[in-house]
């Protein structure tokens, strides 16, 4: 009974996945052959699960009976050399037609997911190619060509196999393009998708005809029309569209692409915190540090306020919509939508205040948050050139209070070295003080080195070499040395100079003896240096 172990060998290591490399000689091509039925089946469907389970267990327990018969007529009418081969052609016959149905009724109904869809809050829809539709709140698996679509008030993440990460903000819609090991392409149908690209995975978004691309960062892609708006919080990207060179967008700046002619334009400039959603761009810092990721620009948000940030379209929040215009990403409330009073998220108890630094300048832009202030009735700020601030001493501005605030200081000096506070103040004296930041401001850059370019001509005649030469460029040059070699093009020694003057100048040698070689070269001398040389030219 040998055949009927292997048989039954047989069907547990093609139930398990085992591998034809795995097994040994006996089993390997059946397992084979079997892969071929695999390939050969049509779709998989999946009818009741307990149905499945009971057809396979079924089969399996009748093994016995359906090898019976074959084994019987292989005992009787087979020569005893080919016993063995027609009892395992028998078993293995009866084991294909248990995978094949195992293949058929419990087999997966469509393609590998790629991504794991975490819903922090609210809601999603995903739609499959075919059009299936499916709610999730809490965790769900997403496949290549789905499409997930945030409902408002809450925010997703997609978490890939390969590590990537696409989170979506409420209202937004983003589909599954392309998975593979090493790459990610998303498209963004609508809204916002804050994109964490893995380390050696290429990683693109598109939204219409434009793609935004990266390896290793951290940025922002909103739909902007046809157009959009990627700020770069870590790292770099490429932005391109058809017929386009990429334009590379580094880390601290943003690029606005807007509809030009048929095409598109691009507008690449420093990233204002003001500007951007902070409830969206502080949502997301706050997971990546949890993930230990570098959050690069997202570094100098304010901190996130105790009751968290709601996503747009929250119940009891007011309603937002996007401005549409604005490359940044702002959003603004109806005024026609009533505000539904909501309970404060910050505990009553000891006033604090917590200050960022925005942008170093100039200007210098801070930013800060209060925590339990509704005593304070001005808030004022502080700044210093030494150590850190105090009030009234370093006053520099005093405004209302309010929860949260920002000030932009014009009145820096590039290089200067400065340190900020804020302090909450009541009756005239301090509630509290912030914490100091500092900052240099940075200096300009040096202009650049005065540059020259010297075209030489020389005219060998009987009264001696005759030179002449024209310039171009920025410096200004005080004299033109004259430089002649006797030994070959590389043995220069200083011969003589004219008066300077850009436009360039003239000289006459007159000791040329025609029977040797000479070589002669200008230089342009500014402030006491050499700062270029011509060509070189000989009399013969």
């Amino acid at each position: 009974m040998s055949e009927k172990r292997n048989a039954k060998i047989f069907i547990e290591a093609a139930d398990a996945g085992v591998q034809p490399s795995q097994a040994a000689p006996q089993i390997a091509g059946l397992i084979e052959a079997v892969g071929l039925l695999k390939q050969a089946a049509p779709a998989p469907v999946k009818p009741d699960p307990a149905f499945a389970a009971s057809l396979k267990t079924n089969l399996i327990a009748r093994y016995d009976e359906l090898t019976a018969a074959d084994e019987a007529v292989a005992t009787t009418k087979a020569p005893s050399s080919r016993r063995g081969w027609f009892a395992l052609t028998a078993a293995a016959a009866a084991a294909a037609i248990i995978v094949a149905l195992v293949v058929v009724f419990v087999g997966p109904s469509g393609p590998p997911p790629v991504a794991t869809l975490k819903v922090f809050v609210g809601k999603a829809t995903v739609v499959e190619e075919g059009g299936a539709r499916h709610q999730v709140t809490g965790t769900g698996q997403v496949r290549e060509h789905d499409t997930v679509a945030m409902a408002g008030g809450s925010r997703g993440q997609l978490t890939f196999k390969n590590r990537n990460i696409t989170r979506l903000e409420a209202g937004s819609s983003a589909r599954v393009g392309y998975y593979a090991y090493n790459a990610v392409a998303m498209e963004l149908v609508s809204g916002k998708a804050y994109n964490r690209v893995a380390q050696g995975t290429r990683y693109s978004i598109a939204h219409g005809k434009v793609t935004v691309s990266a390896v290793g960062t951290a940025f922002d892609v909103e739909a902007a029309g046809k157009g959009l708006n990627s700020p770069v919080f870590e790292g770099t990207v490429s932005v391109v569209w058809p017929g386009a060179e990429p334009t590379v967008v580094p880390q601290g700046f943003t690029a606005s692409v807007t509809p030009n002619d048929g095409g598109f334009s691009i507008k690449v400039s420093p990233i204002d915190i003001a500007t951007l959603d902070f409830s969206w761009l502080a949502f997301n810092r706050d997971l990546d540090r949890k993930a230990r990721f570098p959050l690069g620009v997202l570094d100098l948000l304010a901190p996130t306020p105790p009751g968290g940030t709601q996503p747009p379209g929250t119940p009891g929040q007011p309603t937002t919509t996007p401005t549409g215009s604005n490359s940044a990403g702002k959003t603004s409330t109806s005024p026609t939508t009533p505000t539904t009073p909501t309970t404060p998220t910050t505990p009553q108890g000891q006033s604090s205040a917590s200050l960022s630094l925005g942008a170093v300048g100039p200007p210098v832009y801070i930013k800060w948050q209060g925590s339990n202030v509704q005593a304070a009735d001005s808030v004022a700020v502080l700044r210093s050139a030494g150590g850190t601030p105090t009030y009234p001493a370093n006053s520099i501005t005093q405004a209302a209070p309010s929860a949260s605030g920002s000030y932009r200081d014009p009145n820096v000096q590039p290089g200067g070295h400065y340190t900020y506070a804020v302090a909450y103040l009541a009756g005239g004296k301090v509630l509290t003080v912030s914490n100091p930041v500092a900052v240099t401001v940075p200096a300009p850059a040096p202009p650049p080195p005065p540059t020259i370019n010297i075209s030489l001509d020389g005219n060998a005649a009987s009264d001696g070499m005759h030179l002449k030469w024209g310039s171009s460029g920025t410096a200004t040059v005080d004299k033109w040395a004259i430089q002649r070699s006797d030994g070959g093009p590389g043995s220069w020694y200083d011969y003589d100079s004219v008066g300077g003057g850009s436009a360039g100048g003239s000289y006459l040698d007159p000791k040329v003896d025609p029977k040797f070689t000479y070589y002669w070269r200008v230089g342009a001398a500014s402030g006491g240096r050499i700062i270029g040389y011509s060509n070189a030219v000989t009399n013969h």
